[in-house]
């Protein structure tokens, strides 16, 4: 005997990959979602009568409009007894009303619109990440900025922050760098899969930077403690320098 508290953590639970997505294209024709409530037995009845009561007036008295019970009358050594057999959502409006979801799934229909005006062959990541696109429901707009740009400016040898996009600053991309690597890559499937962002899209990538501390007299022209990038310190002859030892920490 399935409660209603059963029921909406299993919905629950498969809401994002399989229910969710439907507001965009129900391709396995899902809706209207029947589930069963796996009826009391002859035996179950007889053997604990006040629990299958409890579990019948649960439904009885149910005020939920978002699901419709279908009961069948059943005849049992208790007489005959009204019982319920199921409950079936007839749209993803009513699954979504009854998960207390309607506001998530208004939302990731507005993204998906967003989206795929602009890109109608990111329908497939669209169905496939419900949870991913909504965790960026915010950024969506600077997002596609910033492929739009990057696919009409590929090879452009500029460095992230060195992209002409007003209100959006090297952080953001950076921040942002794996969803819009995976998107690309749909989008331009002709990229060629270098083993950074930067080189797959032909932007400059800054140079990692070290900090140096020289310990006891020596030092580079007087200073002691410097910050440099990791190309410019391979010009330094650190042999010439009388350096002996480095201490890596």
């Amino acid at each position: 005997m399935k409660n209603l508290t059963t029921i909406k953590t299993e919905l629950q639970r498969r809401w994002y990959k399989t229910y969710l997505p439907c507001g965009l294209v129900d391709t396995k024709q899902t809706f209207p979602l029947n589930i069963s409530l796996k009826p009391p037995t002859n035996k179950q009845i007889l053997e604990d009568w006040q629990t299958v009561k409890h579990w019948v007036s649960s439904y009885e008295n149910l005020t939920e409009t978002s699901l419709q019970i279908t009961w069948q009358n059943k005849k049992t050594t208790l007489g005959e007894q009204k019982i319920p057999r199921g409950v079936a959502f007839k749209t993803l409006v009513d699954l979504a009303s009854f998960l207390q979801n309607t506001h998530q799934l208004k939302q990731y229909q507005t993204i998906c619109q967003q989206i795929l005006t602009r890109y109608p062959n990111l329908q497939d990541w669209c169905l496939k990440y419900s949870q991913k696109l909504l965790k960026f429901n915010k950024q969506w707009a600077r997002i596609l900025q910033v492929v739009d740009w990057l696919l009409n400016n590929l090879n452009s040898n500029l460095y992230l922050r060195e992209i002409p996009l007003a209100n959006i600053d090297s952080k953001f991309i950076e921040l942002h760098k794996t969803l819009l690597f995976e998107l690309l890559i749909i989008l331009k499937p002709t990229l060629n899969k270098a083993d950074n962002f930067e080189a797959t899209l032909g932007l400059k990538k800054e140079s990692v930077c070290l900090r140096i501390r020289f310990l006891g007299k020596q030092s580079l022209q007087g200073v002691q403690d410097i910050q440099t990038p990791l190309n410019q310190l391979f010009k330094l002859d650190l042999i010439k320098m009388g350096i002996e030892k480095i201490f890596i920490t």
